[in-house]
C-alpha cells in the first residue's frame, strides 16, 4: 500500500486546486478528500471516492484491508455492506480486477466471507449486523433489511461468478 500519511494529490502528483463556486456538494467533498491523508479516510470516504470512479489504485487496497476485518462495515450514512458493494461493482466499469489479479483474489475472499455471514442471517427475523462488534447481535444496531440483504447477495454472487474461479 502507498504511504498512508500522504494525500491522493501528493501520491498522484496532481493538484486539483479548489472546486468552482457553483460545484455540487459531492464535487466539493471529492476535492476535499483528495487533500486528506489516506490514513484518515473513513469507510464512507473510501465508498464515496470509489463510487465516483476515483483513485482505484490507491483506495481499493485500503478498502480491502478494512473489509477483510469487517466485510459488512457500514459507512456512516449508508447501510452495512455499502463499501463492499461499491468495491465489488468495479467489475461494471474499468476492468480494474482483470489488471489487478492479486487484489481480485483478495476481493473474492472478502466477498465469500461476507456471503457466509449474510447466509447465516435470517433476514426479516429481527437479526442485526453490528459493525462495531463484528458479530451478529439481536439489538437495534444496524439492521440488514431484506432489500439490503437481497442487493448485497446479488452483487456478491455476480462478482464471485465472474472472478471466483480465476
Amino acid at each position: 500500500m502507498p504511504d498512508q500519511r500522504k494525500t491522493i494529490e501528493q501520491l498522484e502528483q496532481d493538484v486539483w486546486g479548489e472546486p468552482n463556486a457553483d460545484s455540487t456538494g459531492l464535487v466539493r467533498t471529492c476535492y476535499a478528500l483528495r487533500k486528506k491523508p489516506l490514513q484518515d479516510f473513513t469507510p464512507r470516504d473510501m465508498q464515496l471516492m470509489i463510487g465516483q470512479s476515483n483513485n482505484f489504485g490507491l483506495l481499493i487496497p485500503k478498502a480491502l484491508h478494512v473489509l477483510k476485518a469487517n466485510p459488512l462495515i457500514e459507512s456512516d450514512t449508508f447501510y452495512p455492506g455499502h463499501l463492499l458493494e461499491t468495491v465489488l461493482r468495479l467489475h461494471n466499469t474499468a476492468r480494474f480486477w482483470d489488471i489487478n489479479p492479486v487484489l481480485a483474489q483478495t476481493a473474492v475472499a472478502v466477498a465469500q466471507h461476507a456471503l457466509d455471514i449474510l447466509m447465516s442471517l435470517n433476514a426479516g427475523e429481527g437479526y442485526f449486523w453490528s459493525s462495531k462488534e463484528a458479530k451478529i447481535v439481536q439489538e437495534e444496531d444496524f439492521i440488514i433489511t431484506d432489500q439490503i440483504y437481497q442487493a448485497l447477495t446479488a452483487t456478491i454472487h455476480r462478482f464471485l461468478d465472474q472472478y471466483g474461479d480465476k
